[in-house]
């Protein structure tokens, strides 16, 4: 009798795992209605600006999607419309750190230029080799 139950089991568990297998676990699925996004967010973009977005398509991976860009109303923006503007205050501190970097730059050069022209002349001074 316990061999019976085992042949039983067994047959019972071929069964099941043939049953499983027999599905397509992989099928495409596909989902109708409106997606809602969970968490909106701000995506800094490393100026002191920040860019307000929200989820509104969801595609599978791999393939392509183009949505229309709208407003925060949910009008089309056309193309030629004007979309950003930077500030310019911004922009010209940058290009004034930069003069400023470079500027120190220049006075470490000629400073370091200067010192290797003193040790130069310590050093021939010093083991007697000057011309």
């Amino acid at each position: 009798m316990k061999q019976r139950f085992s042949k039983l089991i067994y047959f019972v568990l071929i069964s099941l795992l043939f049953i499983f297998t027999a599905q397509d676990i992989n099928a495409a699925k596909t989902y109708d209605g409106t997606v809602v996004p969970l968490i909106k967010s701000t995506i800094n973009a490393g100026t002191d600006y920040g860019f307000n977005g929200i989820l509104e398509r969801v595609a599978r991976i791999g393939s392509l999607l183009k949505p229309q860009i709208t407003d925060t109303e949910g009008n089309v923006i056309e193309k030629g419309t004007l979309v950003l503007t930077l500030n310019p205050k911004y922009w010209s501190a940058k290009v004034q750190a930069a003069k400023s970097q470079i500027s120190a730059s220049k006075a470490e050069l000629l400073t370091a230029e200067e010192d290797y022209k003193r040790y130069k002349y310590l050093v021939a001074l010093h083991f007697g080799d000057l011309s």
